[in-house]
């Protein structure tokens, strides 16, 4: 619907419409940057990772350690059957 104040022999689009190359633009924008959001954080967590073992004074083992969530779920996962240990 057009405003008032804009002539109907006007063949210009008002400023505040967007045209479909200007949206594709923003969502190509908007998905570039969450990918590179992404792959920070895929890198930071890769940075993060850790595992130190060490005995404890009685001759236990003791198990620290930051794993990637990938990672950390295998771990889980293969020591379901020990849990009863």
């Amino acid at each position: 619907m057009r405003s008032p104040s804009w002539p109907r022999t006007s063949t210009r689009r008002p400023r505040d419409c967007s045209s479909y190359s200007h949206v594709e633009r923003i969502v190509h924008g908007w998905r570039r940057m969450e990918r590179l959001a992404e792959t920070r954080e895929a890198a930071r967590q890769y940075a993060g990772r850790a595992l130190h073992v060490a005995h404890d004074e009685d001759g236990s083992v003791v198990i620290r350690g930051r794993l990637t969530p990938e990672i950390g779920a295998l771990l889980l996962r293969s020591n379901r059957p020990m849990r009863w240990l």
